[in-house]
């Protein structure tokens, strides 16, 4: 029966008491283990929508909750509760407007903290008794524990109120000090603490509009003295205006305005001398610079001005030096006086004279060039050239027919000299007389490409014009492109200067002496300058670039040093090396022999300090590609080039093509891995070797080659006669020789000519 009724032997089911019972038990267990909260939702709205707030709807819920019922009850009682030491702090400062005796407040301490000495919990009765004193609070109804205050919400409000009321009176007083004072500081600052407590009143609108003034006229005057360090006419008058709009008044003010009447008539001044330079008028040119002198202007046109007033004051006595140069032989004196004539516009038949007498002199000096270097090579070939020269010219002077004299003795030496036998590692051809070294002997020509020294008589193929960069421009083209302008970067001096540089326009003057920027006011006159160099060789550049984490690569720098002072200029947009090649090599041809020769090589000196340099950790362009790569990479990472035994300093990269036409003309290896890598100094030294005007550098290829190697040789200004057999080009060849042999010997590898 039992076992019938029980299914047969089947597991026992627990009752369900039995089951809520085990449940209950685990819910215990785990609420003995844990430290439980109680949280009591409140839904803001019916429909549980984000930013939808009903306050009827929840106001219901906490009433239904008791949360009301236990807020009233809690502000019944004690609802706050201050240690002694944070009471303090916090009200403390209230004592400032509530002072009271010991005896006004004895009765208070006596009933709360009895005779006890000084303490945290006296000093917090103290300041209760004070304020209830002063019926800023009441005295009855708070308590005093051992470690706390107890106080009522009346109690807290009392406190509150007494606060807010101290905090604006202080700040009241800030208000009227800050607006008495009339200091920006000051005044936001009090501005701000009185926003912070909604404080409103006819004293802080004041405040506010004098505030509100003091930051217009803070602006203004920055605006001003902006305008007054960059000396710039536009700015200058807009910052006045913007002054006088807000009655701005002072001595900046009135400097200012001294300093707009000064550069307007500065500007009348530059505009009265450029319509004088124009017309040539001594008249004009008087009246226009005692307009400058009464502006104080200083600029490369006032100079040009007193130069061409100059000029034409003493015309008679320019013709007559002229007249008497062009009968002598100074071919120097001559030049000098030409460009005098130039400068003033002077015209007749004196001065066709002296061009034909200075074109003459010219021709007379190349020819005893000539022959003294094919002398000094005992090139057969060359003499006789140079010896027909020479006796083409109508009546040479007496140095040239001494030359020439000399010229045919030597010829005549080398025709009764028996032909030389053929010595190993010496190869004598195309350049007579012109050692060549075991080392050139390796096979520099490119393959397939006929050597110069084959005997054959080449027919070039002049490449377009430009193919050579920067130094197979002719000197005329590049002194034009100077005197249009470039945007380069000036470094910024002062001490309220925001930026460390500035871009300014610079330009040649078209006297071709001066650099001018700045619209003409800042100048320097070429005559002055004694050196010229290629990054960072000033103290002001290297102390820019410690301070200073600079944008701009070092060698994007050249500077024109003078006996007082040196001037940078750098560029940063677009082919910043093109163009700062452009401005070393035009004004270093300019101004010619009065460097010297040891102060004419920017850029060779610019390579120098670069190989002193060399390391594996610094950058080094591709001699292939010119892209710049950067440290320890071992080759190219566009062309995949091996990186170079002697890297070319990045300022030169531009100069590539015509530094490898010069390697194929003197045969030097120098842009493979070969011992030649050395001499790339050489070949930047002899680029900056131009031949005599108005000869010049250009690139051709021999006709029929098929590689169409190029190569770097003498031309007309037109590049008309192209050559590589100029005694100049045999001179820089024979210096070659020497410099390799120097480098085999562990010298320096320089390029020994003056």
């Amino acid at each position: 029966g039992a076992r019938a009724r029980s299914g047969g032997g089947a597991r026992r089911v627990a009752a369900i008491g039995r089951q809520f019972q085990d449940s209950l038990d685990q819910l215990m267990k785990m609420l003995a283990q844990s430290s439980p909260h109680f949280v009591r939702c409140v839904k803001p709205n019916h429909a549980l929508q984000p930013d939808n707030y009903d306050g009827a709807y929840v106001m219901r819920q906490l009433q239904q909750m008791g949360m009301v019922h236990v807020v009233k009850a809690r502000k019944q009682g004690y609802a706050h509760r201050y240690a002694f030491d944070r009471f303090i702090s916090q009200y403390g400062y209230l004592l400032e407007g509530a002072k009271a005796t010991a005896a006004d407040i004895a009765p208070v301490l006596a009933k709360h903290v009895g005779s006890s000495a000084s303490s945290p919990k006296r000093n917090a009765v103290e300041i209760l008794a004070s304020l209830a004193f002063h019926s800023m609070v009441d005295t009855d109804g708070w308590a005093v524990g051992s470690s706390k205050l107890f106080l009522k919400a009346s109690h807290q409000q009392q406190l509150e109120i007494a606060r807010e009321s101290h905090v604006k009176r202080v700040i009241t007083e800030q208000l009227s000090v800050a607006v008495k004072k009339r200091e920006l500081a000051l005044l936001d600052k009090a501005v701000a603490a009185a926003v912070e407590v909604r404080m409103v009143g006819k004293l802080l609108d004041e405040a506010r509009a004098l505030l509100s003034k003091l930051r217009e006229e803070e602006k203004a005057s920055q605006s001003l003295l902006d305008a007054m360090e960059d000396r710039d006419l536009h700015s200058l008058s807009e910052a006045l205006k913007a002054c006088a709009a807000i009655g701005l008044k002072g001595q900046a003010v009135t400097d200012a305005k001294a300093m707009l009447v000064n550069l307007q008539n500065q500007a009348s001044a530059a505009s009265a001398l450029t319509d004088a330079l124009a017309s040539n008028n001594p008249a004009k040119l008087k009246s226009a610079l005692a307009m400058a002198d009464a502006c104080s202007l200083h600029s490369g046109q006032v100079q040009a001005a007193q130069r061409r007033l100059a000029g034409l004051s003493k015309k008679q006595e320019l013709e007559a030096a002229l007249a008497a140069a062009a009968k002598g032989s100074d071919l120097q004196a001559l030049t000098i006086l030409l460009g005098d004539a130039d400068e003033i516009g002077l015209q007749g038949a004196t001065l066709e004279t002296a061009h034909q007498r200075h074109r003459a002199l010219q021709a007379q000096a190349t020819v005893l060039d000539d022959l003294q270097i094919a002398k000094r090579g005992r090139d057969a070939t060359a003499l006789r050239a140079a010896i027909a020269r020479a006796q083409a010219l109508p009546a040479p002077p007496p140095e040239i027919a001494s030359a020439l004299a000399e010229a045919k003795n030597t010829l005549a030496e080398l025709d009764a000299a028996p032909p030389a036998m053929p010595v190993t590692g010496v190869a004598v051809g195309g350049r007579a007389g012109v050692a060549v070294c075991g080392s050139r002997m390796m096979g520099s020509s490119p393959m397939g490409a006929v050597p110069l020294s084959s005997g054959i008589p080449p027919v070039w193929l002049p490449c377009p014009d430009g193919s050579g960069g920067v130094p197979c421009r002719p000197l005329g083209q590049r002194i034009a492109r100077l005197k249009q302008g470039s945007t380069l970067i000036r470094v910024v001096d002062g001490l309220f200067s925001r930026a460390k540089y500035v871009e300014k326009e610079v330009v040649l003057t078209p006297d071709s002496k001066q650099l001018s920027w700045e619209g003409g006011s800042k100048t320097v006159t070429l005559s002055e300058v004694v050196r010229v160099s290629v990054g960072l060789e000033t103290k002001g550049l290297q102390k820019l670039y410690k301070t200073v984490a600079m944008d701009i690569p070092p060698y994007n720098w050249f500077s024109l040093h003078t006996s007082s002072r040196s001037y940078d200029f750098g560029a940063k947009e677009g082919d910043a090396a093109e163009l700062i090649l452009l401005w070393v090599m035009t004004l270093q041809e300019m101004l010619g022999s009065s460097l010297g020769s040891n102060r004419f090589f920017a850029i060779s000196h610019a390579q120098q300090q670069w190989q002193w340099h060399n390391s594996s950790a610094k950058e080094w362009p591709c001699a292939e590609c010119t892209c710049l790569n950067k440290a320890y990479t071992d080759s190219c990472e566009v062309c995949a080039s091996p990186r170079p035994l002697v890297s070319l300093c990045p300022a030169a990269t531009p100069l590539l093509p015509a530094l490898k036409a010069v390697a194929n003309t003197l045969d030097v290896r120098a842009f493979e891995m070969h011992p030649d890598a050395g001499l790339q100094l050489v070949l930047l030294k002899t680029l900056e070797m131009p031949p005599l005007a108005p000869l010049k550098w250009s690139i051709a290829s021999r006709q029929h080659d098929p590689t169409a190697t190029l190569y770097l040789g003498i031309s007309a200004a037109d590049g008309s006669g192209f050559t590589t057999d100029h005694p100049h080009i045999a001179q820089l060849r024979v210096a070659v020789d020497r410099a390799r042999m120097d480098l085999a010997g562990g010298g320096g590898g320089g390029l020994g000519l003056g």
